[in-house]
């Protein structure tokens, strides 16, 4: 799930995790996702993290497809 909270705060002070408490964390059944880390991942060109945290699996093969694109 992907939270974009805390619309108050500039994202830089925004916290890097969507929730703090360790046992609540560890119920979760999927990963919670800020769309600052999601940013993040942009920037750097990290778009097979990206792809991994919307699709839920990589797709190596997509990728190197992309990349002769440039």
């Amino acid at each position: 799930m992907i939270v974009n909270d805390l619309h108050r705060l500039d994202p830089a002070q925004r916290p890097t995790e969507v929730y703090q408490r360790k046992e609540f964390v560890d119920a979760l059944a999927f990963p919670m996702l800020t769309t600052s880390q999601i940013f993040d991942w942009w920037r750097a060109e990290g778009w097979s993290a990206v792809r991994t945290a919307v699709l839920g699996r990589p797709h190596s093969g997509q990728m190197s497809k992309l990349s002769t694109l440039r």
